[in-house]
């Protein structure tokens, strides 16, 4: 016969089992579609009659011990099968709900305490789990959701408090009843484990937060590098743009030759010839290739390179369309030149920088080499600079071939540094 007490225990695993379905699909995300709510309800209710199905034909000791396999197991298969979480933070989610449950309990046996009966807890523990589901929805779920899917690091940080609390709680009151025997040590036991859990958190917490930091202002630092090179690449069209209206306007400088050559002003004329000799070739890009991009920064860092006694020898056979966009292709050209110069700028005796850019088997090929004084650090393949706040151009150039699917090394030999880069005719992006 069903007595008020069972009745009410059954009505209490059925609260807490929703409660705890709910609270483990908000820690992995929450719901993205009807379809998922929908899988969800009915595996909860599968799991509710598989325990009431276990509790009439064994008896509550029982139901207690296949619990994890009846109720844990099935949720950790729902969020990975059907809402596809990972399966790490799928179990992590469990374990936590698991441990939020404490939460409620915990209010409920007080009320037991309070009222000296066992009634007060049937009572208070179901609005207790309402209230709290609430609460831990509206104040803590997305910030535990956020926090675990930070990182690897970050999950099996704030996974390994509800994983030790899940394990001692089942060897220690579910399959054993040590926990009740009053053994001292095992009651001072729980709170050393969490302290040292606390304080391993927060330490680790530290470095993780310390080190997605550093990487978010490299790349805040490669953004700014990219920018930079798109600004000084839209300078230098904009200088092509002038050269264009320039030459459009050459007819007003030949009428301004003959008015000054008709008046016999033999020393204007070549005056003025020389100013506008000397503005349209600060304005004129070299011709290097088809590519109008290509060519105007290639100029410019010919220019640049022959200010610091470099020689920039370019052998470029480019189309007019790129594989990839100009700005990106250019982007990796003017972070290869720049680190180039640098570097070349600090050799003594003959300085020059060779640039082979073409397209060759459906692939676009690069290399730029240039000579190099004392010694290129090299870690996985990739020169290391050790000053501050450099390094940048490099992870910049990797950043836009690793987009396009491409591949780019680098070597240090004999003087001589190398890049190389292969992209693919096609643009790897989807």
């Amino acid at each position: 016969m069903l007595t008020w007490e069972m009745a009410s225990l059954l009505l209490d695993y059925s609260l807490v089992g929703l409660y705890g379905f709910l609270l483990s699909t908000l820690l992995c995300g929450g719901f993205h579609d009807r379809r998922e709510k929908k899988t969800l309800a009915v595996v909860y209710l599968l799991t509710m009659l598989l325990q009431a199905a276990t509790f009439f034909a064994f008896d509550l000791e029982t139901t207690f011990k296949l619990y994890p396999l009846i109720c844990h197991v099935p949720v950790v298969l729902l969020l990975h099968f059907s809402q596809k979480r990972p399966w790490k933070l799928s179990i992590a989610a469990l374990l936590t709900a698991y441990f939020c449950c404490q939460i409620p309990r915990f209010l409920a046996r007080l009320a037991e305490w309070i009222f000296s009966t066992s009634m007060a807890y049937h009572i208070v523990y179901p609005p207790a789990v309402i209230v709290t589901f609430f609460l831990l929805k509206r104040y803590f779920c997305q910030s535990a959701c956020d926090a675990m899917s930070y990182s690897r690091r970050s999950l099996l940080i704030f996974g390994s408090v509800p994983a030790f609390y899940y394990v001692f709680d089942h060897l220690t009151t579910v399959y054993t009843s040590v926990l009740y025997t009053g053994i001292k040590a095992l009651s001072e036991f729980v709170p050393v484990v969490l302290a040292i859990f606390y304080v391993a958190v927060i330490s680790l917490y530290r470095d993780e937060v310390l080190r997605r930091a550093a990487a978010e202002r490299q790349n805040l630092m490669m953004e700014m590098s990219v920018k930079r090179s798109e600004a000084e690449i839209t300078a230098l069209l904009r200088m092509q743009e002038e050269a264009a209206v320039y030459r459009h306007d050459m007819r007003h400088h030949l009428t301004m030759l003959t008015s000054f050559l008709s008046g016999g002003n033999i020393s204007d004329a070549l005056a003025y010839l020389g100013e506008a000799q000397d503005e349209l070739t600060r304005i004129t890009p070299q011709r290097f290739c088809e590519n109008n991009s290509l060519n105007v920064l290639l100029s410019a860092f010919a220019e640049k390179a022959a200010a610091h006694g470099i020689h920039l020898a370019v052998d470029a056979a480019i189309p007019k369309q790129l594989p990839i966009p100009d700005m990106e292709f250019c982007t990796i050209l003017a972070n290869a030149l720049e680190n180039a110069i640098r570097a070349a700028d600090a050799v003594t005796g003959e300085k020059q920088i060779a640039v082979f850019c073409h397209i060759r088997q459906d692939k676009l090929l690069l290399s730029v080499k240039n000579p190099y004084s004392g010694t290129v650090t090299m870690a996985d393949g990739v020169p290391v600079s050790s000053q501050a706040d450099h390094g940048f151009g490099v992870k910049s150039i990797q950043s836009i071939v690793s987009r396009h699917r491409g591949i780019c090394t680098f070597s240090a030999e004999d003087g001589t540094f190398v890049l190389r880069v292969v992209l693919p005719s096609e643009s790897g992006d989807k």
